[in-house]
């Protein structure tokens, strides 16, 4: 709902601006810009730093349930911001088990993600009340490129894995058995 994705950004922007966040700088193709993410999940394991600038918005992923990937190397939540001027090469996730899923925070009708041969802007999910979002299993070969300028601003959004949905639960605990946070 509309509180929980306003304390969520509230979260985002303390985490952007706080010396303690652990953000990571990812390579790009763009010649400007920049793409940089804040792993609240990484590999399935909990960045309990990061979390703890984020508790309000672990509590509402935690509220999905057992559909949000839980603890296998394959799972990930994290804040991904991309610069004007960043192009994330295609490339695709290493396994069909997820769906990957981009809530939008802050976005431009600049920034577009490819998925296979479909390329969707930003603008075609968000309007005023910025409750649009992607979903999409990033086993197939994707892409960002954030083609807009300065004034446009950084296109943020909150990532996060959700089960498959034709993966079923044995298949779901056998693989956390097999594939364990790293």
């Amino acid at each position: 709902n509309a509180d929980t994705l306003d304390c969520v950004t509230a979260e985002f922007q303390h985490a952007w601006t706080n010396d303690k966040a652990s953000w990571k700088f990812n390579s790009t193709a763009g010649t400007a810009g920049g793409w940089r993410t804040l792993f609240l999940v990484n590999q399935g394991q909990e960045v309990v730093e990061n979390c703890s600038l984020c508790p309000k918005t672990m509590d509402a992923l935690k509220r999905i349930g057992s559909d949000l990937m839980g603890k296998c190397v394959f799972s990930n939540v994290c804040f991904s911001v991309v610069e004007p001027g960043s192009h994330i090469t295609p490339h695709h996730g290493p396994c069909n088990v997820r769906v990957r899923c981009h809530v939008p925070l802050f976005v431009t009708d600049q920034c577009w993600l490819r998925v296979g041969s479909e390329r969707r802007y930003w603008s075609d999910v968000s309007g005023d009340d910025n409750q649009g979002f992607f979903l999409f299993d990033d086993a197939f070969e994707h892409e960002v490129l954030h083609e807009g300028s300065e004034e446009d601003g950084a296109r943020v959004v909150l990532l996060f894995d959700l089960w498959h949905p034709n993966v079923t639960d044995v298949e779901r605990n056998a693989i956390e058995y097999i594939f364990p946070p790293t």
